[in-house]
């Protein structure tokens, strides 16, 4: 009696259901007695063999493989594969468990692949490269070995950052220390990592620090702030005005002092910084966040400077009249002008000038209202 054929088709759909639950491979040394118990409680026609061998399965899958009409990949033998990507459910379990492996981790091995996918190690490049061509997956080439990151299907469709925005978020200011970025790649080969994100133009080396390039605006608001800091308190110090070449000079030295940093990111990265560019920022914070402002020659802290105006020229108002002999607001000034004089309380002449008079001014306001109140 000859031998009864193997119901491809039923082979074909229960081979295809265990490849589905492993991410697309089926081995079939694994899943011999499944495969045989569901064949044989399978509805099959009288003339198709009512149960399977290992060498059968082996023989019909290979089949299969070398037939267009079926799905099957031959990896090698016993080896098979049934691409899992194109939209369905499996898919979608596959940038589940990625999303979920990069949650935590920046950048992971291709190790950390396999035991998440639980595939054997044989066919671990081969899957990689399937996630890297469907941009599910990034390649990072660090050293002898192969490092990956979420790819930009995987960010598209998921939310889940890509590098560029991880990088971001655990920067500071534009900037990230080298112990951050080591504990946020967190693989052995960090340093190649990193080799490599400088090299690709992501960050660049401050010396101890990096800059993300990614996060160019954030670390010129940075800059500015940490710039617009210290010229205010130089303002503290110079009695809240000095003269405008003062102050352009000031705030022109803080910013060649990054120049380093500016020059740095020119090198590596289109978005370039400029002086000029921050130069701009620092003095339209200043003016906008600060209350810096420039008139005739001469640059003031407005805000604490008109405390200081208002204070002085109550004061002085308040001691001439209270001495008996001011009996108009000329004589009130009078009095005035002769405390001014020897009143120092900008570090230059040119604001100590400016200083008397907004005093002068605001004395003045104060002694006409007095007497117009009498």
């Amino acid at each position: 009696m000859p031998v009864r054929p193997v119901d491809r088709d039923v082979l074909s759909d229960i081979c295809g259901e265990i490849a589905q639950d492993n991410c697309g491979f089926l081995y079939v040394d694994r899943a011999k007695d499944r495969i045989q118990s569901e064949y044989e409680s399978a509805d099959k026609s009288m003339l198709k063999a009512g149960s399977v061998t290992a060498s059968s399965i082996e023989e019909t899958l290979s089949d299969l493989a070398a037939d267009d009409a079926f799905e099957f990949e031959r990896l090698r033998p016993r080896a098979y594969y049934i691409s899992p990507f194109g939209g369905g459910g499996l898919e979608k379990q596959i940038m589940s468990t990625l999303t979920t492996l990069f949650r935590t981790q920046m950048v992971v091995t291709a190790e950390a692949i396999r035991d998440a996918f639980d595939i054997a190690h044989d066919d671990l490049a081969f899957f990689t490269r399937e996630l890297r061509n469907r941009r599910f997956v990034m390649r990072i080439a660090a050293g002898n070995r192969e490092y990956f990151t979420v790819g930009g299907y995987l960010e598209e469709e998921t939310d889940e950052p890509g590098l560029t925005d991880k990088l971001e978020t655990k920067s500071f200011s534009g900037k990230i220390s080298h112990e951050q970025l080591e504990d946020a790649i967190a693989v052995s080969a960090t340093s190649d990592v990193i080799n490599y994100l400088q090299s690709e133009g992501y960050i660049v080396d401050l010396d101890g620090e990096y800059l993300v390039c990614s996060a160019l605006d954030e670390f010129t608001r940075g800059v500015t702030k940490e710039i617009s800091d210290d010229v205010v308190e130089a303002f503290e110090d110079a009695g809240y005005a000095m003269p405008r070449d003062e102050y352009d000079s000031l705030v022109e030295t803080r910013v060649t002092d990054v120049s380093s940093v500016l020059d740095a990111s020119r090198t590596v990265h289109d978005d370039t910084l400029s002086e000029t560019r921050v130069l701009n920022s620092v003095r339209e914070n200043l003016e906008s966040g600060y209350d810096i402002r420039v008139r005739d020659g001469v640059a003031v802290h407005a805000d604490p400077l008109s405390e200081v105006v208002e204070d002085y020229a109550s004061d002085l108002v308040r001691q001439s009249m209270a001495n008996g002999g001011a009996a108009t607001p000329s004589s009130v000034m009078e009095d005035v002008d002769v405390e001014l004089d020897e009143l120092h309380l900008a570090s230059t002449e040119a604001g100590n000038a400016h200083v008397r008079d907004q005093i002068r001014e605001a004395a003045a306001e104060r002694a006409n209202a007095a007497f117009e109140t009498e």
